[in-house]
């Protein structure tokens, strides 16, 4: 009878077990779906503010800022019922970025939002409709008929059921059939079809397609990068009378959405970067000089570029070519990888950076705490669980209290080819009333908050005024700003969430950009993340505290993790060179 009861006692014990951990699982179901649905009304009222405004029109962060909160829904709650409008939305809006700004970035991104909603969400209503928006943008932007054509073909294939199959259809009866799909009409004799080697000898690749040039000025050189769709042949020439130095490409043309108004310079005495199609599939890349000056040119792949590095003094430009070496053999595969490249991850190497160190206290609270100490602490304690949970490879700007210059940090980061950085720091305001949590990303200071957190974190940067030009110049022209929002909107959800499950009143002040000198320069999505208040009373004394510093970790551990599984996101180390030429 006892053994009876004890059996029984069990049995209602584990059924409450189940009953408790099933309501559990259907109040945060209930959550997400509240909160995105949320977010998602947020994300669509900016919307409709951002189109009826000529003003925010005119700056292509306000536009950045709508896009990046309609991915980061899918990125936070990828199965709530708002995950894939979302998506549809960040589409619709790259579109019309791209409308404006002509910029082959934008058709990318515009792309990649598609493909990854029909990919993703191939029961949402709007998967065919995102299938349709592929062959649209290649039909109208890209200029390529025969993907354009692959793309409509697929909205009957993938989605018969879709309203946009006879949108589809209409578009395939205008456009050529690519030589894969242009299959003979059955006959009453049987065709005997060639043997494969002899189909394949027959398909020819079309001409590359030159996607676009840019510039970027140095102190000591400037860089021309040609982008171009595939590897391409060329060959470069020099003429004294003008002096001019140009690159011819074989079997190439020039994309017809390309801008090919010359670029005006005046570095040294180069003073004109020109293009041209100055023979059938024979696309011309010219540099006008006022004196000639000396200029290598060579490859690069991941995607595929052909970069010229023009310089007034020889031993620049031996420097140049040595680093390019380098850099290419860095490129051979580590014999031995890592837990995580075993697992597949796209993330393996992670820099974490303990703000501030030394001579530098950062900021200081009113009992003598100082933000130094605190940031080595929370960092220690994040590289032993993204080591331990995700076995990841981790290093540090600094282990213990010593000065690194601001400069040196993400430098650190470019030499060790990581793949994530993280600062870490603690706020400080002098109305002690402020609380909360926020994350930065490199971008131009859009609020007299930003201009003054970035002050002070600046304030032990070495770079003088006269460095500003250098400085806006990185900021706009670095690629990883879209991946480093990305990154820093799932970083600020998971240490805010976190830290609201065990602290009252957390406030979540959100993702913002500003001009760190920290971030300056990283070639991989970084940011900074600002933990807390240590001018806050109650924040400061939690900050005292072991178990809230443990918890600030495992929160920023677990936004890392979540970034590392959206690997469609995430940032691969063979890539590393794409854009920072």
């Amino acid at each position: 009878m006892l053994i009876m009861k004890r059996f029984q006692n069990k049995i209602f014990r584990a059924s409450l077990f189940f009953l408790f951990l099933s309501l559990g699982f259907h109040v945060s179901r209930g959550y997400a779906a509240d909160r995105a649905e949320a977010l998602y009304q947020a994300a669509r009222q900016d919307y409709h503010n951002l189109l009826e405004s000529p003003e925010k029109r005119k700056h292509r962060d306000q536009w950045e800022k709508v896009i990046q909160a309609f991915e980061a829904i899918s990125l936070r709650f990828p199965d709530s019922n708002r995950a894939d409008d979302s998506l549809y939305n960040a589409g619709q809006l790259t579109v019309k970025l791209h409308d404006i700004s002509r910029s082959s970035k934008d058709t990318r991104e515009a792309l990649r939002l598609y493909e990854r909603l029909a990919r993703e969400y191939p029961r949402s209503r709007y998967a065919d409709d995102a299938q349709y928006m592929i062959g649209e943008v290649h039909r109208k932007v890209t200029g390529s008929a025969e993907e354009a054509y692959e793309a409509y073909e697929a909205v009957p294939r993938l989605f018969p059921r879709g309203d946009m199959v006879p949108k589809a259809r209409e578009r395939l009866a205008l456009l050529p059939i690519p030589a894969k799909h242009n299959v003979a009409a059955p006959s009453a004799e049987p065709v005997k079809q060639p043997p494969a080697k002899v189909v394949k000898k027959k398909l020819k690749k079309g001409p590359a397609r030159v996607l676009g040039v840019r510039h970027r000025v140095k102190d000591d050189y400037v860089r021309v990068v040609i982008d171009v769709d595939r590897p391409v042949e060329y060959k470069k020439h020099a003429l004294t009378q003008p002096s001019r130095v140009y690159v011819s490409l074989h079997n190439a043309l020039f994309s017809p959405k390309m801008e090919r108004t010359p670029i005006r310079l005046s570095k040294g005495d180069l003073k004109a970067i020109r293009m041209g199609q100055y023979e059938p599939y024979k696309a011309r890349i010219v540099l006008d000089f006022a004196r000639m000056e000396q200029v290598h040119v060579f490859t690069l792949t991941n995607p595929d570029r052909i970069v010229m590095d023009v310089a007034q003094d020889q031993a620049v430009l031996e420097r140049l070519v040595n680093i390019n070496r380098i850099k290419e053999n860095l490129k051979e595969p580590d014999p031995s990888p890592t837990l995580s490249e075993q697992l597949g991850m796209k993330v393996s190497k992670v820099v974490i950076d303990a703000g501030h160190g030394g001579k530098d206290p950062g900021c200081i609270g009113k009992s003598g705490l100082m933000e130094k100490d605190l940031t080595l602490d929370i960092a220690l304690r994040l590289k032993s669980l993204l080591e331990e949970k995700l076995g990841l490879h981790v290093i540090m700007t600094r282990d213990r209290d010593v000065f690194v210059p601001l400069e040196e940090r993400t430098e650190i980061a470019n030499r060790a080819k990581a793949d994530l950085f993280l600062s870490i720091h603690v706020n400080a305001a002098k109305n002690r009333n402020l609380r909360g949590v926020e994350t930065w990303f490199l971008d131009l200071a859009a609020s007299e908050h930003a201009k003054q957190v970035a002050a002070r974190e600046n304030s032990y940067s070495a770079k003088a005024t006269s460095d500003l030009e250098t400085i806006l110049n990185d900021l706009l022209l670095n690629n990883k700003t879209q991946e480093s929002s990305r990154l820093a909107e799932i970083l600020q959800g998971a240490l805010t969430s976190d830290l609201s499950q065990a602290y009252r009143s957390v406030k979540n002040l959100g993702v913002k950009g500003a001009p760190f000198m920290v971030l300056q320069g990283a070639k991989m999505p970084s940011v900074l993340s600002e933990v807390s208040f240590i001018s806050n009373p109650t924040e400061e004394k939690r900050l005292k505290n072991e178990q809230y510093r443990r918890t600030i970790a495992l929160g920023l551990y677990k936004g890392i993790q979540s970034f590392v599984r959206a690997s469609d996101y995430a940032y691969r180390p063979d890539n590393a060179a794409a854009k920072s030429d």
